[in-house]
């Protein structure tokens, strides 16, 4: 018999890679399946906000921080690192609160520097659990029934490459760029947007003295929407902080913000402080963040870092 792969070791690689994928696509089907007939009936959400059948359900969602979930689209803030550390996994865990809604969330985040003019990071929110009120979910338009649940969060990663020093004066000029991607899950429930989105930076660090460090950062923040008039909403970013280092440990304490053009509570604004004790070799830190606009959370959170690694040459 005729075979269009004649070699009997290729064709037996062919048939086992077919029956896979024929695996495969059926658990993938029972997937579809399972979940179509498990769907949640959105019949009460119809109804309360007179749907009407066409517009697609995201669209009555406001991605603007002001409206999500306080770990969706927040400012960045720098993680508080040791003056001469150049590789951490950070491991945080912390919790946001307002009256109408609350939030407790596990998150990773990993750092590392070389040739101490090149860094790059990452992080994700691993785990968030959340919790809110009837009126913030209907003034939302949210469509989680029972506003409880739980979800990960979008992915994000920022590059960093010195481009220059003064040694004499103690300065720094630093370019940034990053990137979030759209694997968050709950924009049903105002948790993460879901959609991706980019930054650009250019920030200056000042070694005021050997202890102590100001940074200002000013920059562009963009993120895509649902909204069919407005594919994209952008803005200028900005960031300052100021650190000192003791033998105690280093404290940080800024100010961090984004100011969009579409004026949906998109313009969050909000202040936070940072220590870092010297004990257990500087792996744990302590975070607190306050909204000042568009940012209506208070929140905690307390990190703690591994695989710590300092400059070799120190």
């Amino acid at each position: 018999m005729y075979s269009i792969i004649p070699n009997p070791h290729v064709r037996l690689y062919f048939i086992i890679l077919l029956h896979q994928l024929i695996k495969v696509s059926l658990f993938s089907l029972g997937c579809l399946i399972f979940f179509d007939l498990t769907a949640q009936d959105y019949s009460w959400w119809n109804q309360k906000h007179n749907w009407d059948g066409v517009t697609p359900w995201e669209q009555y969602i406001k991605l603007g921080q002001k409206h999500l979930s306080p770990t969706a689209l927040p400012p960045y803030i720098p993680a508080l690192t040791l003056q001469n550390q150049r590789q951490e996994l950070q491991i945080s865990t912390g919790a946001f609160y307002n009256p109408e809604l609350q939030t407790q969330h596990l998150q990773l985040r990993y750092y590392r520097k070389w040739a101490n003019s090149h860094r790059i990071e990452w992080g994700i929110t691993a785990f968030q659990r959340y919790s809110m009120t009837t009126s913030h979910r209907d003034k939302h338009f949210f469509r989680d029934e029972d506003g409880k649940g739980v979800n990960v969060g979008d992915l994000w990663i920022r590059f960093a490459h010195v481009i220059w020093t003064s040694n004499r004066f103690k300065h720094q000029l630093e370019a940034q760029a990053g990137f979030k991607t759209a694997s968050g899950g709950g924009l049903d429930a105002g948790q993460f947007t879901d959609t991706p989105g980019y930054t650009f930076e250019l920030s200056w660090n000042y070694h005021v003295s050997d202890h102590s460090t100001l940074n200002v950062a000013a920059g562009f923040f963009a993120y895509q929407m649902y909204d069919l008039r407005h594919r994209q909403n952008d803005g200028a970013s900005f960031r300052s902080d100021f650190t000192w280092h003791s033998s105690i440990g280093s404290f940080s304490a800024g100010v961090s913000g984004y100011w969009g053009y579409l004026e949906i509570g998109d313009r969050p604004i909000l202040s936070h402080v940072q220590f870092r004790p010297s004990r257990l070799g500087g792996r744990l830190s302590f975070q607190v963040v306050q909204g000042l606009l568009d940012y209506p959370y208070t929140g905690i959170q307390i990190n703690f870092g591994f695989f710590n690694r300092l400059n070799e040459s120190e």
